[in-house]
């Protein structure tokens, strides 16, 4: 089926806001600058197609159920393991700096508290650019297999699987760089969904880059 020009450009405009606005929570949570890379949206026919950014490594997948008025779904996040575990550090009180020992349950729940926060946030922030109040259910997480993501997202192998290749910017208290990359996934229906939810008029330009809670500091 796919989408229409003005679809595509809702979406990639609901997409910007809610990662915008869940990286503004996530720089308030850590007291760290957090920067968001312009999300990069693709349709594709396959999950094969959807960019393999992982590298070998096996990546977390990151489950966030929602509600929005009559309707439900599903939003997808893969995240690099190793990345991921920079995340954990910094929400469980350490410098970003973990050791390379397997991702333990500890640090899985942290990642899963940090999207906890960064989607009730985003849902919160986006009321005015909504029709419907946008409820999350607090985030699942697992290691990344193909057939877990097919289950968790129903109506992923029929029609056009929407995904959004983008990277948040971690500025840790060295003045160093993480990078967290992260690939956001919706099925067809969903996306659908999320586009007749979203009301451009009460949305921000579409180039216009979330501010951080250090730069909001300096203002």
């Amino acid at each position: 089926m796919g989408f229409s020009q003005a679809q595509s450009e809702s979406l990639k405009q609901f997409v910007q806001s809610l990662l915008g606005s869940g990286a503004k929570a996530l720089s308030e949570t850590l007291n760290l600058e957090v920067g968001l890379d312009t999300p990069e949206l693709a349709l594709s026919g396959a999950l094969g197609d959807v960019p393999d950014l992982f590298e070998g490594e096996e990546p977390l997948l990151v489950a966030v159920r929602y509600a929005a008025g009559p309707g439900d779904g599903v939003m997808a996040f893969l995240l690099k393991s190793k990345q991921a575990k920079v995340l954990a550090d910094f929400m469980l009180g350490g410098s970003g700096a973990p050791d390379d020992t397997p991702m333990s349950d500890l640090q899985m729940s942290a990642v899963g508290e940090a999207m906890n926060q960064m989607m009730n946030a985003a849902a919160t922030a986006m009321v005015g650019q909504l029709r419907e109040t946008l409820d999350v259910n607090s985030p699942d997480v697992f290691a990344f297999t193909p057939d877990m993501l097919q289950e968790l997202v129903p109506n992923l192998a029929d029609g056009v699987i929407v995904s959004a290749h983008y990277a948040l910017q971690l500025q840790d208290p060295q003045g160093g760089q993480d990078p967290l990359d992260m690939v956001m996934i919706l099925s067809e229906p969903d996306a659908t969904g999320l586009i007749d939810l979203f009301d451009p008029a009460g949305a921000p330009p579409l180039a216009a880059a979330a501010p951080s809670a250090a730069d909001e500091e300096d203002d």
